[in-house]
């Protein structure tokens, strides 16, 4: 029994699971199904769905537990902050130093797994040129007719000191949102994703038979600062409040230190929260700078918690979360090890009904989730990090 046809399936009295719950399932359903061969997908007359069949009656009750989880729900504010003051003293206690650049000749290796909801258009126009239309692309979920599937790749960069990149996207298994699309798909001849498109884009096979493509960038823009991979965050306060306000009002104007300025809400407060999770996220952070970052977090209202998040990477962590924009129904959500502070995925989740009608998607739907994998310094394009 497939996730979606599960949630159709309970019981009248049963209580509707919640968006973070169907989160939950769906991100458990994406990474069983991209480890999974064909030969380990059963019942073949049910195949697809958002990902994988599930095998046998035990994966069927872990996905029942996943989709009513105990105590499932996002919590209060103030178990946020309480979760994210302890992340700090995990942070601050850490022995590791901040990553330096890498030396000439060497790599910042990072490898991550990323999810992103994309829709299939077998009949219609498409999108993009005329002259070359895309079918299935990030760009099509909600047009009419359009079936929407989650997309796994693999990416794996190795990046040198000037922030020039050379990256590897692999394509893992794709999985419809419905058996029908998933067996319609199948039927056509499963079409890739514009993105590994062979008229498009050099694409390869690797030895599982996975398509792949290779490339070099100027810029490894986005991997993790938008100003560059390796930036100098030594200058940032390593006191919560004043690093709350130096990320609140960049551009100056912020009130003194010894005022009682309350922390702007999370609606007025967006940009200062993508700049305290980027903060969480970059490899040259310190620990004082990460344990400030967790704690400046914990000041701003707004926030919520939801524990025992799983990643597309099948591990568990809490994850703090706020909705993107006020009314639009984007969650985004920074999924962290309570154990080590370490950020294991950020993401975006679809958990207002404006958003995923919009999608035309189940609420709860990953729209888009990285996973970070493995990360470290390497001495050529042969290596990959050891974690």
């Amino acid at each position: 029994m497939d996730e979606i046809a599960l949630l159709r399936a309970l019981p009248p009295e049963a209580e509707e699971p919640d968006a973070a719950a169907r989160a939950d399932a769906l991100r458990a359903l994406v990474a069983s199904f991209d480890g999974a061969s064909p030969a380990a997908r059963p019942f073949r007359r049910r195949r697809g769905t958002l990902a994988a069949l599930l095998a046998g009656l035990a994966a069927v009750a872990a996905i029942g537990a996943a989709v009513l989880p105990a105590g499932s729900g996002p919590r209060t504010e103030l178990a946020a902050a309480e979760v994210l003051k302890r992340a700090a003293v995990v942070a601050e206690s850490s022995n590791a130093a901040p990553m330096r650049p890498p030396a000439p000749g060497q790599f910042f290796y990072l490898g991550a797994k990323v999810v992103e909801l994309q829709g299939w258009l077998p009949d219609g126009p498409g999108t993009g040129p005329k002259g070359s239309p895309r079918y299935f692309t990030a760009h099509i979920p909600g047009e009419p007719g359009a079936r929407p599937a989650l997309v796994p790749t693999t990416k794996q960069f190795w990046i040198s000191r000037n922030g020039d990149a050379h990256t590897r996207e692999t394509l893992g298994r794709i999985g419809f949102l419905s058996n029908e699309d998933q067996e319609l798909w199948e039927q056509a001849g499963s079409p890739p994703p514009f993105s590994f498109d062979p008229a498009e884009h050099t694409v390869e096979q690797d030895a599982s038979g996975r398509p792949f493509k290779e490339f070099d960038s100027s810029q490894a823009a986005g991997v993790f600062l938008d100003k560059g991979v390796f930036a100098d965050l030594s200058h940032l306060p390593t006191k919560p409040r004043a690093l709350r306000l130096a990320v609140e009002y960049p551009e100056g104007g912020a009130p003194s230190l010894g005022s009682q300025a309350a922390p702007r809400p999370v609606s007025r407060n967006l940009d200062a929260l993508e700049r305290l999770t980027t903060i969480l996220i970059a490899p040259t952070a310190s620990p004082a700078l990460r344990a400030a970052a967790f704690n400046a977090l914990a000041e701003i209202p707004g926030i919520e918690l939801e524990p025992g998040v799983p990643d597309v990477a099948r591990r568990r962590g809490d994850a703090i979360a706020w909705e993107v924009e006020p009314g639009s129904g984007f969650r985004h959500e920074l999924i962290f090890d309570p154990r080590t502070s370490k950020v294991l995925a950020d993401a975006q989740v679809l958990a207002g009904a404006k958003a995923a009608d919009e999608e035309g998607v189940p609420v709860g739907t990953v729209f888009r989730e990285t996973a970070f994998l493995r990360s470290g310094i390497v001495d050529s394009l042969d290596e990959t990090a050891r974690r």
